[in-house]
């Protein structure tokens, strides 16, 4: 049995951007920007209750 081999076809792209968003600003990059965002504001607002749970 021989098996025939496939040409490699170029990756398909995503969907089809829109005219005012940049073509490298996919789904994924928004979430993850907004995912380190919202944590560094988590985080800045950690700072001050710190001493509350060290003294505890």
């Amino acid at each position: 049995m021989s098996e025939r081999r496939k040409k490699a076809t170029p990756a398909k792209p995503g969907r089809p951007t829109k005219p005012g968003k940049p073509a490298w600003l996919s789904r994924n990059v928004w979430t993850l920007s907004w995912v380190s965002l919202l944590q560094d504001a988590a985080g800045e607002m950690l700072y001050p209750l710190m001493p509350v749970f060290l003294n505890t």
